[in-house]
């Protein structure tokens, strides 16, 4: 063997090399019962167009809650944002077909729950459906804002079912909001934004007295426009989540922008092309070996310091008892310090997984 031919040979295992190594990282970012974080999966600029175009895509499905659909098999063309939400799941390896999306721009509460095909459970269904995979981007957060997601990766589908064990430990991860940074997770856990932050922490007639306040301000907003007498300016937390599923799940259309484009309108169209691409090819996310895969500390030891500072946190479920698959509105957790509880709820950008006691 000459030495261009050993050279060649060389060149070609390094190849298979880095291949193989990349494979693996696809493959391994959809393991079940798994919370992952990525940060760096979209830059800054590209977070601001996508800002744009959820701002007018939910707009645009005010009619389906903001939520809309798409198959990634027909060869239907896309819009710049399903585009972008394509190209993160062809990047973890994922091929599911069916995608549903929509975003939020504030910060506001949202009490522990599974997403769900909500047909199921207006009909009365035994089984509730739910989706494969769930993920979040974050793409702007508000200065200092403290608005972390948290998971509940062996919580599923509901707070209490059959999937469950007798293992009365509870996994809990909280996720710190980081512009650019995708959480990804199995479509069937409990998640939750509690605001404020340690809102589980307070007593019980403070979460009345905030309930309270919370549905007195909601029932004075009419409209979208009176919104901010609930929600402060302060609170900017744009996010876009999308689900993966085996299914299209109920009430949930494809986005209008291509109805109004079958009408004859094609405006919107040779816009997003001039400015994405004609293939939308500018919101196309960072390459996958750009992207940095965060480390999720775990706080699961208590500080034999603290250990008579142990605090019991209650989960407050969303829901009546057929969603929340539970007999009560919330649920009561323990087994670490308040200050490792406060410390998790308040990081701003190292993801933490604690290990709870479940009791009731």
């Amino acid at each position: 063997m000459n030495i261009d031919h050993r050279m060649h040979l060389l060149i070609f295992q390094i190849f298979l090399f880095h291949l193989a190594i990349q494979c693996t990282a696809l493959s391994s970012t959809v393991p079940n019962h798994s919370v992952r974080v990525f940060d760096h999966v979209f830059s800054n600029e590209a977070c601001r167009d996508l800002m744009c175009l959820c701002k007018e895509h939910s707009e645009r499905a005010a009619e389906c809650d903001g939520s809309s659909i798409f198959y990634r098999d027909k060869g239907s063309p896309l819009t710049p944002l399903e585009k972008a939400i394509d190209s993160v799941l062809t990047s973890i390896g994922d091929v599911s077909n069916i995608v549903e999306y929509w975003s939020r721009e504030q910060y506001i509460n949202i009490d522990a729950h599974a997403d769900i095909d909500e047909k199921g459970l207006l009909n009365g269904e035994k089984k509730i459906q739910c989706p494969k995979q769930g993920h979040i981007l974050y793409l702007s957060i508000g200065k200092d804002l403290r608005g972390p997601t948290f998971i509940f990766p062996d919580k599923l589908e509901g707070w209490s079912t059959k999937r469950e064990t007798n293992n009365k430990n509870v996994e809990m991860v909280i996720v710190p909001a980081l512009q650019g940074r995708l959480v990804h997770f199995d479509g069937r856990a409990m998640h939750a934004v509690p605001k404020p932050v340690d809102r589980w922490l307070l007593s019980d007639v403070d979460e009345l007295v905030l309930r309270e306040k919370e549905n007195d301000a909601a029932r004075r907003c009419d409209d979208d426009e009176n919104l901010g007498d609930f929600i402060d300016d302060d609170d900017h937390r744009h996010v876009l989540l999308f689900n993966t599923w085996d299914y299209c799940p109920a009430y949930v259309d494809d986005d209008p922008a291509f109805r109004i484009s079958r009408g004859g309108d094609s405006s919107l169209i040779s816009r997003w092309q001039r400015k994405y691409g004609k293939f939308s090819e500018k919101m196309i996310c960072n390459q996958f070996s750009n992207w940095r895969e965060a480390a999720i500390s775990d706080r699961t030891e208590i500080d034999r310091d603290n250990i008579h500072d142990t605090v019991a946190m209650r989960v407050i479920l969303m829901g009546n008892k057929k969603r929340r698959c539970y007999p009560k509105p919330y649920s009561k957790l323990s087994g670490s310090s308040i200050e490792t509880i406060r410390n998790a709820m308040t990081e701003l950008e190292k993801p933490s997984r604690l290990l709870l006691n479940k009791q009731g």
